[in-house]
């Protein structure tokens, strides 16, 4: 009830944001795809280092080698299950596989997303 400027605030953000976006996609179209595949693939490279970090920490210690079914149910739930190893493992494969996946689809569509880029550039154009 007390909450509605929040909201507000939100959506008017929310609308700011995607106009820049609109406008910065009419004049850089190319430079705004590009960028965001590539922080997108830099985002999930960085997760499964830090994943792959984590683990490495934790992977002798003998409190972390207790598998999922062994974590009592408690309120440090959450805490409990990032602390096994296990946890780090299953997350390091999943952003790895991500990760490849990003890079080989990059790969085999490059031409085709230049092409993309350059036909949005000019039906924006031809729009104005």
């Amino acid at each position: 009830s007390d909450s509605w400027w929040m909201i507000g605030i939100g959506l008017s953000l929310a609308f700011v944001l995607s106009f820049i976006w609109i406008i910065l996609m009419r004049f850089l179209t190319s430079i705004m795809v590009w960028t965001s595949i590539g922080l997108s693939f830099l985002a999930f490279l960085g997760l499964f280092g830090y994943s792959l970090y984590r683990y490495m920490l934790i992977r002798n210690d003998a409190s972390a080698q207790d598998n999922i079914f062994q974590v009592n149910l408690t309120p440090s739930y959450f805490d409990d299950v990032l602390g096994l190893s296990d946890t780090w493992l299953a997350f390091t494969c999943i952003c790895g596989i991500i990760s490849l996946i990003i890079l080989l689809v990059l790969i085999a569509l490059r031409e085709r997303i230049q092409v993309i880029t350059f036909a949005i550039f000019l039906y924006s154009i031809k729009s104005s």
